[in-house]
C-alpha cells in the first residue's frame, strides 16, 4: 500500500498575502492535487504517479510554476517513492521465495529468484547514483549490503547443494560396495556348496 505523494509544494501551502488574496494554483499544482487525490481514493497507480511527478516538477520548475523550495521537496518524495517502489518489488520475490522454501528440490529456482533480486538493486543502485548518489551516502551502502546479503545466500544454497550431492555419491558408492561384498559372498558360499557336493561323491 502506497501513501499519497502530499509533499505540499508552493501549491500546498498557500498563505493570505498582506491584501489578503491567494495566489492563483499553477497547472502543475492542480494536477498534482488531483493525481494525489486519486491515490487517496486507490483510483490510480503509485508507479505511474512517480513516473508523472518526477518529469513534471522539473517542468514546473523550469517554467516558473514553483520555487526551489518545492523543487527540492518534489524531488525528494520522487526519491522516497523509488525507493519504496523498489522495496516492494523485491517483497514480492521474496514472498515466492518463502512459498518455494517450504519444499525441498526448488533449490534452482530459489537461486533464480535471488539473481532477480541482485539484478534489481544494480538497476536501483545505477539509479541511484544517476540521482547524484554515491558510495558514501546511506541508501547506496544500504543497496550494497543487500546485494551482498542475497549473494551470500546464493553460496549458501550452492555450499548446500554441493554437499548434499558429494554425499549422495558417497551413499551410492557404499551401497555398491555393500552390493559386491554380498555378491562375493554368495558366489564364496554357492562355491562352498559345490565342493560340498563333491565330497559327498
Amino acid at each position: 500500500n502506497y501513501g499519497s505523494g502530499g509533499s505540499g509544494g508552493s501549491g500546498g501551502s498557500d498563505s493570505y498575502d498582506s491584501s489578503s488574496t491567494t495566489r492563483e494554483k499553477s497547472a502543475f499544482e492542480k494536477e498534482y492535487d488531483s493525481r494525489n487525490h486519486l491515490l487517496a481514493m486507490e483510483r490510480a497507480d503509485y508507479e505511474e504517479y512517480i513516473d508523472w511527478l518526477e518529469g513534471a516538477y522539473k517542468d514546473a520548475y523550469n517554467k516558473g510554476e514553483i520555487e526551489l523550495e518545492d523543487f527540492y521537496r518534489y524531488e525528494q518524495e520522487v526519491h522516497e517513492g523509488r525507493k519504496e517502489l523498489f522495496q516492494d518489488s523485491i517483497g514480492d520475490i521474496e514472498h515466492k521465495i518463502k512459498a518455494l522454501e517450504r519444499d525441498p528440490g526448488n533449490e534452482t529456482q530459489i537461486i533464480n529468484y535471488y539473481n532477480q533480486i541482485i539484478s534489481k538493486i544494480d538497476t536501483e543502485l545505477a539509479a541511484a547514483r544517476a540521482r547524484g548518489l554515491n558510495d558514501d551516502d546511506d541508501y547506496v551502502q544500504e543497496l550494497l549490503e543487500q546485494k551482498w546479503d542475497y549473494a551470500d545466500e546464493i553460496k549458501d544454497i550452492q555450499d548446500e547443494i554441493t554437499e548434499n550431492a558429494k554425499d549422495a555419491v558417497e551413499e551410492l558408492i557404499d551401497y555398491r560396495m555393500d552390493m559386491l561384498k554380498q555378491d562375493l559372498e554368495n558366489e564364496r558360499d554357492a562355491i562352498g556348496d559345490k565342493l560340498d557336493t563333491l565330497r559327498d561323491f
